[in-house]
């Protein structure tokens, strides 16, 4: 498959987001569990390039090679967190989801107005 699309797994992980070749590619969204989240560049099926990686406790900002994590970023590398998230977002195929939900814990908010995501 070349494009956008949206992969559901039996066991409830879900990818968003575009591909070449029948493989991740561009920018997309994996949700692992209802507690992690990558939202990020893929190649080739991996993670590759800059990603965030968000779990009900911290949101990691890194870059990453061929699926693993190379480092992890300062805040001067991706300084606005939400614009980087809103731009990968974007590219996403239309569907409503709402990915804030999964990983919110009732102290911490992320930037969202309605809490649903729509791209």
């Amino acid at each position: 498959m070349d494009g956008k699309g949206i992969f559901l797994w039996p066991d409830e992980k879900v990818y968003i987001g575009e591909y070449k070749s029948d493989k991740k590619c561009g920018c997309g969204v994996f949700i692992y569990s209802e507690n992690r989240i990558y939202e990020g560049y893929w190649y080739d099926g991996k993670q590759h390039g800059f990603g965030v990686l968000r779990t009900k406790y911290d949101i990691e900002k890194c870059e990453w090679k061929s699926g693993k994590k190379e480092r992890v970023l300062n805040s001067d590398e991706i300084p606005n967190l939400a614009f980087f998230i809103q731009e990968i977002r974007r590219k996403l195929p239309s569907h409503s989801y709402d990915l804030d939900k999964l990983y919110k814990s009732d102290e911490e908010k992320f930037e969202n107005e309605n809490n649903v995501i729509v791209f």
